[in-house]
């Protein structure tokens, strides 16, 4: 392959020195390269599936990668409004940077407001979204079952100075969730569960004693159309807002952002404005 429209632009230069990696005779063993680009485009943080696939030593005089562009194998850094993000290769991060955006607007708009808001995001991950909100949030709980993961949300949070309002709970989230709830009452819950959906102690839980609001983000119609019969169909909570976003291009996958709000509790449109900007 020599181009790839959907590619950044450091992953397409980057494609002849690759193959010359890949065709060298150190690295029969390698099937896959897991490529992240960072610092800004400056940076191509390479991973090797299976790890010893690549050589010892294979990178060591780097890859002849254009216009200055340079390799790392351990981790680099990422930029989402004004914040910054340290990942490894190893861990979670959606892979279409600018459609980020564009996705976690919508949960940002989903939840009507979250200045001085206790939040629980569930499956928070590296912590992205989480910090963006600790900045006018009271309080972000954040729920990882992952322990790398949860260790980079930790560091995430100090690097942008948001470490005292957010908070992370190594477990996983059917197990952290009622406890979370039961500590304090959340005030919304964003649930960004991976392709498999919530487990049903979740949905479960929410239904009997879930927060007057829930954003619910979504890789899969299908699990998430079973969720939301436990919470909607069946449960207290009713749809106020549905928004899905082209998360990668020419396939037919999408993500979708769910507005809940439980019954009795006033929706997402009728909510004052939040004092702070978003």
């Amino acid at each position: 392959m020599d181009d790839c429209l959907i590619h950044h632009p450091r992953i397409t230069t980057a494609l002849p020195a690759l193959r010359g990696l890949l065709n060298s005779s150190a690295t029969n063993a390698l099937s896959t390269l897991h490529l992240t680009v960072g610092e800004d485009g400056q940076e191509l943080l390479i991973h090797a599936k299976p790890t010893k696939g690549l050589a010892s030593g294979a990178l060591e005089g780097g890859l002849d990668l254009p216009d200055g562009g340079r390799v790392s194998t351990t981790s680099t850094t990422l930029r989402w409004r004004g914040m910054t993000f340290r990942v490894t290769p190893d861990a979670f991060i959606q892979v279409n940077w600018a459609q980020m955006d564009v996705l976690y607007q919508c949960v940002i708009d989903a939840l009507g407001g979250h200045a001085g808001l206790r939040v629980v995001d569930a499956y928070a991950g590296i912590g992205v979204l989480a910090c963006y909100l600790a900045a006018e949030a009271r309080e972000v709980v954040c729920i990882e079952s992952n322990r790398g993961a949860a260790q980079l949300g930790v560091l995430n949070a100090r690097v942008n100075d948001v470490a005292d309002r957010m908070h992370f709970v190594l477990s996983p989230v059917e197990d952290a969730l009622p406890r979370a709830g039961a500590a304090e009452m959340a005030d919304v819950v964003i649930l960004d569960p991976p392709r498999a959906g919530c487990s049903g102690r979740v949905t479960g839980w929410l239904a009997l004693a879930g927060p007057e609001r829930v954003v619910y983000v979504s890789c899969d119609p299908a699990t998430l159309a079973r969720d939301l019969h436990t919470l909607v169909a069946s449960g207290p909570y009713r749809v106020d807002s549905l928004d899905i976003v082209d998360m990668f291009p020419q396939t037919y996958h999408v993500e979708s952002v769910v507005a809940l709000t439980r019954a009795g509790a006033p929706s997402t449109g009728d909510l004052p404005e939040p004092s702070g900007t978003g």
